[in-house]
């Protein structure tokens, strides 16, 4: 046997060493279980409709009447969590979260322009222009008109 054939024998073996190692390692983090993001967020996308912001989002839809919006953008609000605060910029949209003891006892205020709304239980209720709203189901159209009044209907 010359050294030519030891060098390989011995390359092949630390190299299966290795991924013996690796494998190893990678079924030892198998049966962990991962811990779950306590916190909650409501993708939302924010453009003009026929002339009209809006805020669309799984759950609801929010159509500021009369009022123009050039841009279009999408983001999340943190609306659960005891984390916070957190704070998310989208063009003229801001949303702040102050998180609570429990998952569900947090509030997302938004403003977008002169309006100001907020989101609480995690994401499911709905405070906007003096109205309480669940919005958990079915989906709702909610509209504001120019003097800030509110209507909801189901979609």
């Amino acid at each position: 046997m010359n050294i030519r054939t030891n060098e390989k024998a011995i390359n092949r073996a630390v190299t299966i060493w290795v991924s013996l190692l690796a494998c190893i390692s990678l079924l030892a983090s198998c049966d962990k279980p991962t811990k779950a993001n306590p916190n909650s967020y409501l993708a939302f996308s924010l453009h003009e409709v026929d002339g009209n912001a809006t805020m669309i989002t799984e759950g609801f839809t929010i159509i500021f009447e009369g009022e123009e919006y050039k841009a279009s953008s999408g983001s999340e609000l943190q609306v659960g969590g005891s984390s916070g605060p957190t704070e998310v910029n989208v063009h003229e949209l801001t949303g702040k979260y102050e998180g609570g003891s429990q998952t569900s006892d947090g509030v997302c205020t938004v403003e977008f322009r002169k309006h100001t709304f907020k989101l609480s239980d995690e994401g499911r209720r709905l405070l906007i222009g003096g109205v309480d709203i669940d919005v958990s189901s079915p989906e709702k159209i909610i509209t504001v008109s120019k003097d800030g009044n509110v209507s909801v209907k189901k979609k």
